[in-house]
């Protein structure tokens, strides 16, 4: 019954064990945000290229500034979801599609995910069954927050391709712009934010 003690120290085969089967777990944790990552990129800088032939003004960024700027220390906790935010009002129709509630839950998600990520890196290898389940919980935690994350993102990408498609509609029977569509956000549509033309 010891076995169940959550103070039940492990031997050293267990802690190898657990090493290995947490290292295997980050290297396919890894490659799918890696593969997810290129897809996501590569889009986000297809639509910044298209939102100016498109009738939604000149974006804050260039297309390869919108891919540069998530690899920036520090800026990347804040430029990624600007970026996104500036095509998301650009491609708006109306004040009501421009409102950023969904584009603020995801980023804060996945923010907050990405750095209970980083603490479970850290942690060191557990030597008890208390530590073990203190690891797995926090490591689940990380990975919820990250795929609710992906969730939303999944949604945000579909919703600009929607609103693509009906501006690219629109432009090809030359019909007029929507009740509040306009060359960009309601204000200051073509003033690049500082330091945005980073590539």
């Amino acid at each position: 019954m010891s076995l169940l003690d959550p103070s039940h120290p492990f031997a050293q085969v267990d802690v190898d064990q657990w090493e290995l089967a947490v290292s295997k777990a980050n290297e396919i944790h890894l490659a799918t945000l890696i593969a997810a990552g290129v897809a996501v990129l590569a889009w986000l800088s297809r639509v910044v290229d298209n939102t100016p032939l498109l009738g939604g003004g000149r974006p804050r960024v260039t297309p390869r500034a919108s891919i540069g700027w998530w690899f920036v220390p520090i800026a990347s906790f804040v430029m990624p979801y600007r970026i996104v935010a500036d095509i998301w009002r650009r491609l708006a129709a109306n004040a009501t599609e421009a409102r950023l509630a969904i584009l603020s839950a995801w980023w804060i998600l996945w923010v907050v995910g990405g750095i209970v990520d980083y603490v479970v890196l850290w942690l060191p290898a557990p030597t008890t069954l208390a530590d073990a389940r203190l690891q797995i919980e926090v490591d689940a935690l990380a990975i919820g927050l990250q795929a609710l994350a992906g969730v939303l993102l999944i949604v945000i990408i579909r919703e600009l391709e929607r609103r693509a498609l009906a501006r690219a509609d629109a432009l090809e029977v030359g019909s007029p712009p929507q009740p509040g569509a306009q060359a960009g956000p309601p204000a200051r549509a073509d003033a690049p934010a500082a330091g945005g033309q980073l590539g």
